[in-house]
């Protein structure tokens, strides 16, 4: 059974998150322990007014450097102020949707950074805090990564197909080809053209366009370079590229600039096609919009393809190809491996009983050795095995053995990477392509592929991994963190709490007892603080999880009803609550909708000064008999909400810019919490507002049917000065403030209480006496409190205190604490601080049930 205080906060701006001296605390340890960077910036001035640790190593400026620094002089781009604007307009972008922006650091160096912004109210002033994460590096590698691998598999195919392709085959290969290096350098056309002879006129023979862009290739026939673009002509037939990222750069009036601007060009890329020395022909890439720069990978797959269809010329236009003479041969062989040596790749291929394989001179250089070493450019297939591929991925040959016998398509591709041992003794990666080619009857004749070396990319590809295994184990730490600093303040606030519930039940004193009141309404503000944030850190972590458990929403409904009451008797206002009869039973997470409800009544009492809160739930149609869906109405007439702070109402750390605002306080979580609670529940959620009329949340959920009955009846939380239940309870608590406030309320339940500090104490106790209850911390020396339950459980304090009830408490609260105790064995579950009225109410069910 869950026993959580719900917690509940406004999202309107104009306070501080600095509520009290101990939030103060937190929110300081947690500023400085950030591994992110972290900037308190004045909204009006534009000036840095303090730094962490961690912004003034990603800056490289001394923090007090950096306290009185423009902003602006850290914003290469402008995008620090404009989100700076935002937040003095209180329309900043969700911390939980981070910006990415450029940033100068000390040096003059343009860093990305993802980048949280949150205004917050601080001695009159407005200042914002900006998070900021640098991700320049991972967007660097990220991006070259995946363009080193598209790359490299296009500069593999592209050679392997040309080199395979029939005749009858090259002008659909050609066009297939064009399409593959288009798409990857994202360009609008991609064309071949062909020199007339030994004329200056050229016709465009092969075309491809990306979608949306016209084809214009029979405009394109017949084209005297020369003179429509000289110094095109002139600088192609010398063999150099064109490479025009604006075309509005050339002279204004020159002959090129006319020519290319009346064909819709505003970008251009071209390369040379040489055969034998002569120029027959160019490849280009244009561009319909100015200012494109082609990387290097762009330009080099151009130049690889152009090789390659110098290759696919030569083979075209020549009818006697098989009857070429050696030289020839040997020269499309060099040509060819330029190109492969341009790509790190081998070519080799192997019998028909693959018994041997026979490499090119590429695969030498590949593999650190020299064809005199290894007897020759054929290797018996056990050899190259056993000399080159490495220990751990022998294994692969065998499996690519039995892939190519068991595949029914047998004439596919087939890709396999594996790590090779150079004979220099260094490791690398290769990835491996190959095929087989068979005769027309189907009989294979030989296997053919291609060794390329893409050790760079596997680098590259480890580095990632390691920056993510990295991540996360920041992200471990972070959660630790919240843990530890849970369980620290938790701790002393359980005792504070524990003392000023013992004022209020023993002081007779009305002045007395109503200081006890303010200052526990103040630790309990605390502590929905602390529940907020951690509870905002589960949700972004994805580590909160949903009860299914029956439950009656007339129970919910009453339940907050009496928890209000008080707060809004006080206010003079009316809270009225309607459940439509035709609800039946649900299972669900009763707390956490709880938790929905809460936030939005708290809001609702804060910001109405007259008038009535209204809570409705009403059944909708369903398709699904096995499912309820439930639509929810809170209404308020309060002072209503302005249309443009709508929009970030549900940003974590906003709140509506108004003075009544402040005076309400809050820190700006509870609406966020809500819309997150509710995604998580599978719900939607949605504000209209009238400024001086009032404020309507909607939102609607889907419960499945319960078919057992639920318990209607809200928690009880009257504390009386005498109420006797006559129980031997055993406290286990190392903690002495809260260990002395729990024994003093249980003796005034009239129960008889024995202490222990450790586990270990424990199970003596329990070995020696006969309790009824034992009431269990989590963190104790020597043995801790989940340890201390599995052992009696397993009897280890005695077959007669196996089923013992355990009440277990925890100042945790954060890493699944409760499915930990439960799942050892306790009967009850309790956060602290602990409220002396559930812990009565739980030990009343114990004596109810015996």
């Amino acid at each position: 059974m869950k026993k959580k205080s719900a917690s509940s906060t406004s999202s309107h701006s104009g306070q501080s998150l600095l509520v009290s001296p101990q939030a103060k605390g937190l929110a300081n340890c947690l500023f400085l322990q950030s591994v992110d960077p972290v900037l308190v910036v004045d909204t009006g001035t534009g000036i840095l007014v303090e730094a962490n640790p961690a912004a003034e190593n990603f800056l490289g400026y001394p923090r007090t450097e950096l306290a009185g620094m423009p902003l602006s002089q850290l914003d290469s781009l402008d995008d620090l102020s404009r989100i700076l604007a935002k937040c003095r307009h209180g329309t900043q972008e969700s911390p939980s949707d981070p910006i990415e922006i450029a940033v100068l650091t000390a040096s003059g160096e343009q860093q990305t950074a993802l980048v949280k912004a949150a205004p917050f109210e601080a001695d009159g002033k407005m200042l914002a805090v900006l998070i900021v994460r640098d991700v320049t590096e991972h967007k660097k590698t990220e991006s070259l990564l995946a363009r080193r691998k598209t790359f490299e598999e296009l500069a593999g195919k592209l050679t392997s197909d040309f080199l395979r392709m029939r005749p009858e085959d090259l002008d659909k290969g050609v066009t297939a080809a064009l399409a593959a290096i288009g798409e990857f350098s994202n360009v609008s056309r991609a064309s071949v053209f062909l020199i007339q002879g030994n004329t200056s006129l050229s016709d465009n023979t092969h075309e491809w366009c990306a979608p949306g862009i016209e084809s214009k290739q029979d405009n394109m026939q017949g084209i005297d370079l020369s003179r429509g673009a000289p110094l095109l002509w002139e600088t192609l037939s010398k063999g150099e590229s064109v490479h025009l990222p604006d075309i509005s750069s050339l002279p204004k009036g020159s002959a090129d600039k006319l020519t290319l601007e009346s064909h819709n060009m505003r970008s251009l890329l071209m390369e040379p096609i040489f055969i034998q020395d002569r120029f027959v022909g160019f490849l280009g890439f244009t561009g319909e919009s100015p200012h494109r720069y082609w990387t290097e990978e762009d330009r080099e797959v151009l130049r690889l393809f152009c090789k390659s269809m110098a290759l696919v010329l030569e083979r075209k236009l020549s009818e006697k190809a098989l009857v070429q003479s050696r030289e020839e041969i040997w020269e499309q062989q060099a040509k060819l491996a330029l190109a492969m040596d341009m790509s790190k790749m081998a070519l080799w291929e192997g019998d028909v009983f693959g018994a041997e394989f026979t490499f090119n001179d590429q695969f030498f250089s590949l593999y650190g050795t020299t064809v005199e070493r290894e007897g020759g450019y054929t290797i018996p297939a056990a050899e190259y095995v056993q000399e080159f591929f490495h220990p751990d991925d022998m294994w692969m040959m065998d499996r690519e053995i039995e892939r190519i016998i068991d595949t029914d398509d047998v004439d596919a591709p087939q890709m396999v990477e594996h790590r090779i041992i150079r004979r220099d003794g260094e490791e690398r990666h290769m990835a491996v392509r190959y095929k087989q080619l068979r005769d027309r009857l189907g009989k294979t004749i030989k296997t053919i592929g291609v060794n390329q070396d893409i050790t760079d990319r596997k680098r590259t590809e480890q580095k990632l991994i390691e920056a993510k295994l990295a991540a996360e184990t920041a992200n471990q730490a972070k959660s630790e963190f919240l843990a530890n600093m849970s369980h620290e303040i938790r701790t002393p606030l359980n005792g504070i709490m524990g003392m000023l519930q013992l004022i209020q039940l023993k002081t007779p004193d009305n002045t007395s007892s109503e200081y006890a009141t303010t200052a526990l309404s103040s630790c309990k503000r605390l502590a929905r603080l602390l529940g907020d944030i951690l509870d905002l850190s589960r949700i972004e972590a994805n580590r909160m999880s949903l009860a299914q458990e029956p439950f009656a929403l007339q129970g919910v409904m009453e339940s907050v009803e009496t928890l209000f009451r008080s707060s809004v008797n006080q206010a003079g206002l009316t809270l009225r609550t309607f459940v439509d009869q035709d609800i039946p039973a649900l299972l669900g997470d009763e707390y956490r909708l709880q938790q929905v409800l809460n936030n939005l009544v708290g809001n609702a009492v804060k910001f109405t000064k007259t008038g009535s809160i209204t809570i409705e739930a009403y059944s909708l149609a369903s398709n699904n008999p096995d499912v309820c869906r439930v639509y929810f109405r809170v209404v308020d007439t309060g002072m209503g909400i302005a249309d443009d702070t709508l929009d970030v109402l549900f940003q974590p750390f906003t709140q509506a810019e108004t003075s009544d605002a402040q005076k309400a306080g809050g820190t700006g979580l509870g609406l966020s919490i809500t819309k997150k609670l509710l995604d998580l529940m599978g719900g939607t959620i949605s504000v209209t507002s009238e400024v001086g009329v009032g404020t309507t949340f909607r939102f609607s959920l889907s419960f499945e049917i319960s078919q057992e009955a639920a318990d209607v009846q809200p928690e009880k939380y009257a504390l009386k000065e005498t109420m006797s239940l006559g129980l031997n309870v055993l406290v286990v608590e190392d903690d002495l403030v809260s260990r002395l406030a729990i024994t003093v309320v249980l003796k005034d339940f009239d129960c008889a209480v024995t202490t222990v500090e450790n586990g270990e104490d424990a199970l003596k106790a329990l070995a020696r006496d006969t309790y009824d209850v034992v009431v269990m911390d989590r963190r104790l020396p020597i043995l801790g409190g989940v340890e201390t339950t599995r052992a009696i459980r397993r009897g280890d304090a005695g077959e007669a205190n196996k089923l013992v009830p355990i009440i277990a408490l925890t100042a945790s609260a954060m890493a699944d604490e409760e499915d930990s105790f439960l799942e050892a064995g306790a009967d009850d579950y309790m956060a602290k601080p602990v409220d002396f009225r559930l812990l009565f109410n739980a030990l009343q069910r114990f004596v109810a049930e015996s």
